[in-house]
C-alpha cells in the first residue's frame, strides 16, 4: 500500500484549507457565511473520504478512477446546492434602500 499513500496524503492536505475556511466562516452568525461554512465542511469531509479511498485503492486504476469521478460529481452537486441555497436566501433577504 506504499504506492497509494502519496496521492492520499496530497488529497488530505488539500482538504485542510477547506476545513480552515469553514471554521473561519462558521464564526460569523449571519446566514450566508453559515451556509457557505456548511458546504465547505461537507466538501472537506468528501475530500478526506476520497483520500481514505485512494489509500485503500492501493494504486488500482479502476478504483482510483471511480473515486475521482465520485468526488468530482459530489463537489459539483455541492457547488450547485450552494448556488441554489444562496439564491434562495437572496430572495428572502430584501436589501434596504
Amino acid at each position: 500500500m506504499a504506492g497509494g499513500i502519496y496521492p492520499a496524503l496530497l488529497m488530505a492536505l488539500l482538504a485542510l484549507p477547506a476545513i480552515a475556511l469553514a471554521a473561519w466562516l462558521a464564526r460569523d452568525r449571519r446566514p450566508v457565511p453559515a451556509r457557505m461554512a456548511l458546504h465547505l465542511a461537507i466538501a472537506a469531509i468528501a475530500m478526506l473520504l476520497a483520500a481514505l479511498g485512494l489509500y485503500l485503492a492501493a494504486g488500482e486504476e479502476s478504483w482510483i478512477r471511480a473515486i475521482a469521478i465520485t468526488l468530482l460529481l459530489l463537489i459539483q452537486v455541492l457547488a450547485l446546492s450552494l448556488f441554489l441555497s444562496l439564491r434562495r436566501l437572496r430572495k428572502q433577504i430584501k436589501p434596504t434602500p
